[in-house]
């Protein structure tokens, strides 16, 4: 099997610790619980869910510990109509949560946006793979079309030969539409079903 094929390894800085960020007079918003589906620190956001949909906050502290899988608590505002969405002002993390059951769709429906803020699996044959502005691009075709699905946290290093093929299923968010539409928080979201050709 090619590397990364295997196993996932952990998602790198995500950390078992309870999380606390934001700044203590920020004064108090709104505030709400769920899951954590989605952590990018690098660009400082991130994604919950809130029964069957997504909520996403951009991040107003640095945030230093936030775990993939965690139950949280945010204490949010609406942000700036110059940035729009929403701002984090703390995070509480009460420990590991419940993901929810994903809605199974096509590569096509990721595509589309057709389940726009939902956690979605999708399963399809890998058409293409490139590592790319610091995650892997998964293009997979399926029933009805195709669909891109970037995967966050992929470790460096040769991604070996036999992903041509290879059938796969895919945990994640769908968030928009188009070629940035399927985020993956990490390599242990992918599984090989059957490895493609060498």
């Amino acid at each position: 099997a090619a590397p990364g094929l295997e196993e996932g390894a952990g998602v790198e800085g995500m950390a078992e610790a309870p999380a606390q960020a934001g700044a203590p007079d920020a004064g108090a918003g709104t505030q709400l619980r769920g899951v954590v589906i989605f952590v990018s620190r690098e660009r400082d956001y991130f994604h919950v869910m809130v029964g069957s949909r997504a909520k996403g906050f951009r991040v107003v502290a640095p945030l230093e510990v936030l775990g993939f899988g965690h139950e949280v608590e945010v204490d949010y505002r609406e942000a700036s109509a110059l940035s729009g969405g929403w701002d984090a002002l703390a995070i509480r993390s009460l420990g590991q949560g419940q993901l929810p059951e994903p809605v199974v769709c096509t590569p096509d429906d990721i595509q589309a946006g057709r389940y726009n803020g939902q956690w979605v699996e999708v399963e399809g044959v890998v058409l293409q793979v490139k590592y790319a502005t610091g995650f892997l691009w998964i293009q997979l075709a399926g029933k009805g079309g195709w669909g891109m699905a970037n995967v966050y946290h992929w470790p460096a290093g040769p991604l070996g030969d036999t992903w041509w093929g290879a059938k796969v299923r895919i945990r994640g968010l769908n968030i928009g539409k188009g070629q940035n539409a399927f985020r993956v928080q990490g390599p242990e979201l992918v599984t090989v079903l059957k490895p493609g050709l060498a």
